[in-house]
């Protein structure tokens, strides 16, 4: 199990309307705001979900040394946007019934 530590900077503002009181530095890319995993492994997750589901998931996942729970997984698989759905330009219909 890999565990990664940052250090982030951290400012403060002192404007007095500001209702932030506190800024942190941006972090990389590869980790997005308020999350427990990279998104790199989160993508693989969601890819052990699709393929197995919730249980038999989540015992592969442990194989893998990507422990989760199949509750999580199957909150992963929620989360996946769909491709967008393109209007057809063209409609034909046929005669043949």
């Amino acid at each position: 199990r890999v565990q990664l530590l940052l250090h982030v900077r951290r400012w403060r503002c002192r404007h007095t309307t500001c209702t932030r009181q506190t800024f942190s530095e941006p972090l990389p890319e590869f980790l997005p705001p308020a999350t427990q995993r990279t998104s790199r492994l989160t993508a693989a997750l969601q890819h052990l979900a699709l393929a197995l589901g919730g249980e038999a998931g989540a015992r592969q996942s442990q194989r893998q040394a990507m422990p989760t729970s199949s509750a999580t997984l199957l909150r992963l698989t929620r989360q996946i946007r769909l491709p967008e759905r393109s209007i057809p330009r063209v409609l034909a219909v046929d005669d043949f019934a």
